[in-house]
């Protein structure tokens, strides 16, 4: 019991930090006017905004590994977003090919420590998942 206590205080931890970089790099987006397209803003929005928020809620109900689930596919997707966009695909989205400008470093330095949430945010969702399921088999 006390593992999965420790679980659901990192995982508010991560959605609330995630959560501020998020708007943060956001911020970054808007000041290099760097645009997404339809899929990406719905994408952004649904997966990377609101899933985890919705994450940390149903952990904190009768629904806990639905929570956890979401948790860890939601940053799984975030993080395979993020790494693809940011450093892999070309585009306006990418960090190698941006122009350095005031907001070059804010957004380098939000994609770097998104995919470092991201990553730690699969770990911990995982980590719920895990305490999750081997509370159950104790008290059955």
């Amino acid at each position: 019991m006390k593992q999965i206590q420790q679980a659901l205080v990192y995982s508010m931890l991560i959605v609330w930090t995630h959560g501020i970089v998020a708007v943060l790099h956001g911020l970054a987006h808007v000041g290099m006017s760097v645009w997404l397209s339809l899929f990406g803003d719905a994408f952004v929005t649904l997966v990377i905004g609101l899933a985890p928020f919705l994450a940390l809620l149903l952990l904190r109900s009768r629904w806990q590994k639905s929570g956890a689930l979401l948790l860890t596919l939601s940053m799984l997707g975030a993080l395979i977003f993020g790494l693809w966009s940011h450093f892999i695909a070309p585009g306006t989205d990418n960090v190698a090919q941006m122009q350095p400008d005031n907001w070059y470093y804010p957004f380098l330095i939000t994609s770097i420590l998104l995919a470092i949430l991201e990553t730690t945010g699969v770990a911990i969702g995982l980590w719920c998942l895990s305490a999750l399921s081997r509370s159950q088999y104790r008290t059955t």
